[in-house]
């Protein structure tokens, strides 16, 4: 073999052997941030699932006030003489995510709304109305004159809770936009088990 040959083979080898390490890092580097994503998804997972176990079974206060959608201010008594599915909101929450859970609750739980109602912790009733400006559902709205004492609150996240005669929070649940097949399943769940027959 001649001398250009070999220095040619020896230069091919030397550019093989840096493409192969190349290629390892790249693989390392995104294994590494595929691990760190996962890890930072099971983190929030688990947070998301330690607020709903401390806000279940939570008691309200059947005398907090709201006010509905006439202006009328009433207690949390009146709101609960029928049980029915609360979606709870903060003036903070994501507009986009509350419209796709909006489309699954009409898809699910139909266009009978007399179990459903919306409280919001907005400033004022005002403030609710411009930020569900497009409740096309038409689902019962009411603010929160004082905030209620949930840890859920205290994420800004939406989240959902069956609320009957004892004031207690059951089967709380807060939404994940990146699963919504867990949300879907949530909303069948509540309709098999307390609205039966009575949504469209």
């Amino acid at each position: 073999m001649k001398l250009s040959e070999r220095a040619i083979y020896i230069i091919l080898i030397l550019i093989i052997t840096v493409l192969c390490l190349y290629e390892k890092r790249n693989y390392v580097k995104n294994f590494q941030s595929s691990k760190e994503l996962t890890r930072k998804k099971v983190l929030v997972l688990n947070n998301q699932r330690r607020t709903e176990l401390l806000s279940e079974d939570f008691k309200l206060n059947p005398t907090q006030l709201l006010i509905n959608e006439n202006k009328d201010t009433l207690s949390l008594i009146s709101l609960s003489e029928n049980p029915k599915m609360v979606l709870y909101i903060s003036p903070n929450a994501c507009n986009v995510c509350l419209d796709s859970l909006f489309i699954f609750m009409n898809e699910i739980l139909g266009t009978d709304t007399s179990n459903l109602a919306i409280i919001s912790s907005a400033n004022g009733y005002r403030d609710i109305l411009v930020q569900l400006a497009n409740n096309r559902y038409k689902y019962p709205l009411y603010c929160l004159l004082n905030k209620i004492e949930i840890p859920a609150c205290d994420t800004e996240l939406p989240f959902i809770f069956w609320l009957d005669r004892d004031f207690i929070t059951k089967l709380l649940f807060i939404p994940d936009k990146a699963n919504t097949d867990n949300t879907k399943w949530y909303l069948k769940f509540i309709k098999d088990r307390f609205l039966g027959n009575n949504t469209e």
